[in-house]
């Protein structure tokens, strides 16, 4: 998958599914406001389902920048 880099799309789904405006790869993104174990699920079912990698809850905890997801990831 070619997600592109900086505000591409990864980053762009990623803020939806954290209810954020808007996110960029230094966003850490466990302190957002409405970051708790219902979200985390969501953000692991679209590292799974979109970029066909699954990350376990040890590596999604190993993340601390929206850039660590990509990097892991896609």
């Amino acid at each position: 998958v070619d997600w592109g880099y900086g505000t591409g799309p990864f980053y762009a789904r990623l803020a939806r599914i954290l209810d954020v405006p808007r996110v960029g790869a230094g966003t850490k993104f466990r302190e957002t406001p409405e970051w708790c174990s219902l979200v985390a699920f969501g953000v692991l079912a679209f590292l799974e389902n979109s970029c066909g990698t699954a990350l376990s809850v040890d590596d999604l905890a190993a993340c601390e920048t929206a850039e660590d997801l990509f990097l892991r990831t896609c």
